[in-house]
């Protein structure tokens, strides 16, 4: 089943493509790429990469994380825009949808169609610093405004928008990067507060969902968010979400330190994501070709096959943006915010 791929994003290792990366992106029609700083170097180049990529599997999805503020991959040549906590101070939802849809012209006029952003997490903990100012603040009512100009900001102009991480990430200290976090919130609580935004924001029409590391005792008592069904169904149900369902990062150390690498990816393929993200192409090569000679991943593939497709097409009549003039307009914008900032 060496479509197996198609259900993966993978990490690159560098700036341009090496010839085993491009074999595995043919071979098992791989769904998608996630690039990092280390992938850029300038815009040109980047343009290159995302043409040789598309050139392999013309339909690949190729995805960043570009909220702006300290999360932002690409920045020579890019506008950098203040954190979404500085953009929401200003109290302009209108002015958010700026941001994204200057964000969404830069992004595509390089070859990137997925923004993996905004962050639709309220920041009830203080003390909760890998959201911090990248939340919109710390009220169900604003972020959920802000999130949704941020997702039409980027999908009517070309690029998949991405909400994180669901089902919110903002009442725990702990940075699921290094490991588990545990919220012990009632399931009535994160309905009506954390699920809130997300709920608000999926009408706008967003391609993405994020599925957090997390362990919430009031979704599931024995899994993880990642590997739970519980949490899927949560998911689909609350929000009445047809789209991709993604999984955040599978290297992080919430995942790593609760499951090997091959059982975690086809335990959340079972539980009801759609694509599973690897930030390395080593681990995703691993992956892949274990899960491909997996015969039980049958059925849920050719659920999650379907559901991509139905997600490319809401895009497929969005022009690219092809001017590179975008990017100085980016920067007249940018100085607009940053002068409204000074006076706020």
């Amino acid at each position: 089943m060496n479509q197996i791929g198609k259900l993966f994003f993978t990490g690159l290792s560098g700036t341009t493509l090496t010839k085993n990366e491009e074999d595995f992106i043919r071979e098992y029609s791989l769904g998608g790429v996630i690039l990092f700083s280390k992938n850029y170097s300038n815009r040109e180049q980047l343009k290159n990469l995302c043409t040789s990529i598309k050139n392999i599997q013309s339909d690949i999805l190729i995805a960043t994380d570009h909220e702006g503020g300290r999360v932002q991959r690409f920045r020579k040549e890019f506008t950098e825009f203040p954190s979404m906590m500085e953009i929401a101070k200003l109290g302009s939802p209108k002015l958010c949808y700026e941001v994204h849809e200057q964000m969404a012209k830069e992004l595509s006029y390089c070859g990137v169609n997925v923004n993996l952003s905004p962050c639709a997490d309220i920041l009830i903990d203080p003390n909760c610093d890998v959201i911090g100012d990248r939340s919109f603040g710390d009220s169900k009512e604003i972020v959920s405004e802000f999130a949704s100009s941020a997702v039409r900001g980027l999908q009517t102009n070309g690029v998949f928008s991405c909400l994180k991480h669901f089902p919110g990430h903002g009442n725990t200290s702990v940075d699921s990067h290094e490991d588990l976090p545990t919220i012990n919130d009632e399931l009535d609580v994160i309905k009506d507060r954390d699920i809130f935004p997300f709920k608000r924001a999926v009408k706008s029409k967003c391609g993405f969902v994020m599925m957090a590391h997390l362990n919430i005792p009031s979704v599931d008592k024995e899994k993880m968010t990642t590997v739970s069904p519980k949490a899927y169904e949560l998911c689909r149900d609350a929000l009445r979400f047809n789209g991709i369902i993604i999984t955040d990062d599978m290297e992080m150390g919430a995942i790593e330190k609760t499951y090997g690498r091959v059982e975690a990816a086809k335990m959340a393929i079972l539980a009801g994501a759609t694509m599973v993200e690897y930030r390395s192409f080593e681990k995703t090569y691993e992956v892949v070709r274990h899960l491909a000679a997996d015969e039980s991943l049958s059925s849920k593939f050719e659920i999650n096959e379907k559901i991509i497709h139905q997600v490319k097409k809401s895009l497929l009549n969005k022009t690219e943006c092809h001017s590179s003039d975008v990017f100085f307009e980016g920067e007249k914008l940018n100085q607009k915010i940053r002068s409204a900032l000074l006076i706020k």
